[in-house]
């Protein structure tokens, strides 16, 4: 397939001749990527395997691919949640997964918010803690029911073409920002503001 695998080993590197500056430098780069993108290339590869092969997928797991299921289930959890167009190159998957609960606009209000402000992941948790806009852990089947902003409520509304500009203006003479929370169905998915 290709030869980048022929350069590791599961206990390090095997480079078989001298590099070059510039080429030791590029390895470094690459495996920088690497080290910040497994979460999401295990998940999204766990993903596209279900896709194509459904039950096979889980049995490869199982057979040696030297990481734990559970592990394995968050990434593709988490990759499902937020799409390729909504991740952040400059926040860490823990970041995502800590907002990857939330309804989409939100979501990407608070990874906006992180990634302009510069926050790690600890930060990100601490504002969305005192936002109230943690998810809520509940049982299985049981509607999630996840606390946000009046602001957020409204962003979520102005996504529909029917209210927009209601929403818009809204959202211009706002005073306050008190908290609702959203209830996700959990057969559909749906989602709504109390």
């Amino acid at each position: 397939m290709s030869t980048l695998p022929d350069l590791f080993s599961p206990t390090g590197l095997k480079v078989t001749k001298p590099l070059s500056y510039e080429d030791w430098s590029n390895l470094g780069y690459t495996l920088g990527t690497f080290t910040k993108a497994t979460p999401w290339l295990v998940g999204d590869w766990y993903v596209m395997g279900e896709a194509l092969f459904g039950e096979k997928s889980a049995q490869e797991i199982s057979d040696g691919l030297g990481i734990n299921v559970g592990t394995v289930s968050r990434y593709a959890r988490v990759a499902t949640q937020i799409p390729p167009v909504d991740r952040r190159a400059s926040l860490s998957w823990y970041s995502h997964s800590l907002v990857a609960p939330l309804p989409r606009p939100a979501r990407n209000s608070w990874l906006e918010q992180a990634e302009e402000g510069g926050w790690d992941s600890g930060r990100l948790r601490a504002n969305l803690a005192a936002a109230k806009a943690l998810p809520v852990r509940t049982e299985a089947g049981e509607e999630q029911r996840v606390e946000i902003t009046a602001r957020e409520a409204l962003t979520m509304i102005r996504s529909d073409p029917v209210w927009r500009d209601v929403a818009s203006a809204a959202l211009d003479i706002l005073p306050t920002d008190p908290v609702y929370e959203i209830v996700t169905c959990p057969r559909c998915k749906h989602q709504w503001p109390l």
